[in-house]
């Protein structure tokens, strides 16, 4: 098929990394981990199983345990953020900001017990962990 004739019917194409998929696969299943066991009770092998994969894939993809659990605590916040940030392009004045700050961070599939204690077991990292300080900070 001819270049044109793919961009005119499907458009142009654009592939994902395998790597790219597969760390974000692993970055979900931490979290998930992170919401059942809290960071005291998550382990590789654990992120491991929920993601269908061996601990040395985990170990492929993050140095440790501490590396994956960062990235998993980004990918959360990003998620966060993107619901705010919805909400604060339909805002017209200072009042819907305000509440697109407040309702983005509560919106409903968001604030979940589960998700909750996942959230509050990395706080709790914050005071011994450099990097998780400085991603709460940000957020």
């Amino acid at each position: 098929m001819s270049t044109w004739i793919r961009h005119a019917w499907i458009g142009p194409l654009k592939l994902t990394r395998l790597s790219d998929i597969r760390r974000k696969e692993l970055r979900q299943a931490a979290f998930a981990v992170l919401e059942r066991e809290g960071i005291a009770g998550a382990t590789l092998e654990k992120v491991a199983a929920q993601a269908g994969a061996s601990k040395g894939i985990v170990l492929h993809y993050f140095r440790n345990k501490q590396e994956l659990f960062e990235h998993a605590m980004r990918e959360a916040n990003a998620v966060l953020c993107h619901a705010v940030v919805a909400r604060l392009q339909r805002a017209r004045t200072p009042m819907e900001r305000l509440d697109a700050v407040i309702e983005g961070n509560f919106e409903e599939h968001l604030f979940l017990p589960p998700l909750c204690h996942a959230w509050l077991s990395l706080c709790a990292e914050v005071p011994r962990d450099e990097k998780l300080a400085r991603i709460q900070k940000v957020i």
